[in-house]
């Protein structure tokens, strides 16, 4: 008897305990002090943010919200961010809990109910949809109408997969291979190597049905166009033809885009066919005239290389490369080119101020985004210095590897000292 009864204490003393810790996330805080700058106090947007972010945030009121936001699928936006957006990942900033919490809060605060829901959801679509998300939204859009930013720095631009083209060429097979080996001479790129081919078609079928109206128990694999009308539309012949091309893997995919080094082929459409000027891309004239290279950080700050590796890793490679020569993924398609810090324009002229600067106001002109309407500074203080350290100022090593011997050599004189 006395044990049960210690038992049933310790128990209701977990529980206790456990409900306590629930009640410490204050969740509206958390809003009002990280997501209402953006989203604004009622949830809808309108923020002094708004005119200078590109989508712009999420109104959180609309109808659209609550047709489209899934539980799984905000707390999957606010743990890894939203690529191509402003929306940046709270993954190191919240706990777990702290991001239900606030997912939660916004649901019940902000958002209606939707009148329509779909019965008996495919699996598919679930799994679809995050990866979507996750891989395809940056380009396409979260509506799948193509993304601001790449409607105007990719070209091609992505396919706006709610057009009358893309509905009246597009069969399931074809999207298939086009995800799986890439569309050469744009920028999609491969997706072989990191999705699997459930995860590639389950993109594929939440993409048919989410954008170009194509139930999924429906779907017979013919363009759009032609299972809506019942008919062949004047495109669909060419898109037939097209499609039995592309069935077998195309002879030269551009798996390799997502190489550091990736360059366009000879003959290739590109962008940039007839050769790059000379000066670094994106460099207004007198950019690249020599600064001193000795100055620090602006307002007194001290950047951590390590926390800004991290971030550059996550958000900036994609452009500028893992190793700061501009030839990441998405390079080759941007308007003008990324960056390339390892050039000599550079190294003369990219000092700490000038990193800290472009990287918190943006570049007019370029994709590079204002990342201070999102980023603190020192968050922006410690991706210059990753930057300044791993690609500007060590000119025989560069890149990744001199950052991390660095880092290294720095670790074990610090621990000389202290021992």
């Amino acid at each position: 008897m006395k044990r049960f009864v210690l038992w049933s204490g310790l128990a209701l003393g977990g529980l206790l305990v456990s409900v306590a810790q629930a009640e410490v996330i204050d969740a509206g805080k958390l809003y009002r002090e990280a997501c209402a700058i953006c989203h604004g106090d009622a949830g809808d947007g309108k923020t002094a943010t708004q005119s200078g972010l590109r989508p712009s945030p999420r109104d959180f009121t609309s109808t659209e919200s609550a047709m489209e936001l899934t539980r799984e699928r905000m707390i999957f936006a606010v743990t890894h961010g939203r690529r191509g957006t402003a929306m940046m990942s709270h993954e190191g900033r919240f706990t777990p809990a702290e991001i239900e919490a606030v997912v939660d809060y916004v649901r019940e605060t902000f958002m209606r109910t939707p009148t329509e829901k779909m019965t008996d959801e495919p699996p598919q679509l679930s799994l679809g949809e995050a990866i979507y998300a996750q891989h395809c939204a940056v380009c396409h859009g979260d509506k799948g109408s193509t993304a601001y930013w790449a409607r105007n720095g990719l070209n091609p631009p992505p396919r706006d997969f709610t057009g009358d083209e893309a509905k009246s060429i597009l069969t399931r097979q074809r999207m298939i291979t086009s995800v799986t080996h890439g569309r050469p001479g744009s920028g999609m790129q491969s997706f072989k190597s990191r999705l699997s081919s459930e995860e590639i078609e389950a993109a594929v079928i939440y993409i048919r049905h989410e954008f170009m109206g194509i139930a999924p128990n429906q779907d017979t694999g013919h363009v759009p166009r032609m299972q809506q009308n019942g008919s062949v539309p004047v495109a669909a012949g060419s898109a037939v033809a097209e499609d039995q091309h592309e069935s077998a893997p195309p002879e030269n995919p551009v798996e390799n885009v997502n190489s550091d080094s990736a360059e366009p082929q000879i003959g290739q459409h590109s962008p940039h066919a007839g050769g790059m000027p000379a000066m670094d891309a994106g460099m207004s004239p007198g950019h690249a005239e020599a600064n001193d290279m000795t100055l620090p950080l602006p307002k007194g700050l001290t950047g951590d290389p390590v926390k800004g590796r991290d971030f550059f890793m996550k958000n900036c490679f994609t452009c500028h490369g893992i190793k700061g020569g501009g030839n990441g993924p998405r390079a080759y398609f941007n308007i003008p080119r990324p960056r390339d810090f390892t050039s000599p324009e550079s190294r003369r002229a990219l000092n700490r101020p000038r990193i800290f600067d472009s990287i918190a106001e943006g570049r007019r002109g370029t994709v590079m985004p204002a990342w201070s309407k999102v980023l603190d500074d020192q968050q922006i203080a410690d991706i210059t210095e990753f930057v300044f350290r791993a690609f500007i100022k060590d000119v025989k090593a560069g890149g990744v590897e001199a950052a991390a011997v660095e880092e290294t050599q720095q670790t074990k004189e610090i621990k000389k000292k202290t021992d």
